[in-house]
């Protein structure tokens, strides 16, 4: 999932910010079972395991 979201965020310019949930027990409790995750900036979650690709893609257009 990283991989492709790097590749997008030069067509898109948005912000990426990775977090290793090993280092915060408060995330690794939450989160464990389901990484890879992208939440937006308000924590509603666009994707897990695999990137969703049209569900980020409606995110970064307004939709």
């Amino acid at each position: 999932m990283l991989q492709e979201l790097k590749r997008l965020q030069t067509e898109w310019r948005f912000e990426l910010i990775e977090i290793d949930i090993d280092r915060y027990p408060e995330f690794r409790d939450s989160y464990h079972t389901r990484i890879p995750l992208l939440e937006d900036n308000q924590g509603r979650c666009l994707s897990e395991y695999f990137l969703d690709q049209a569900s980020l893609l409606s995110y970064l257009q307004g939709a």
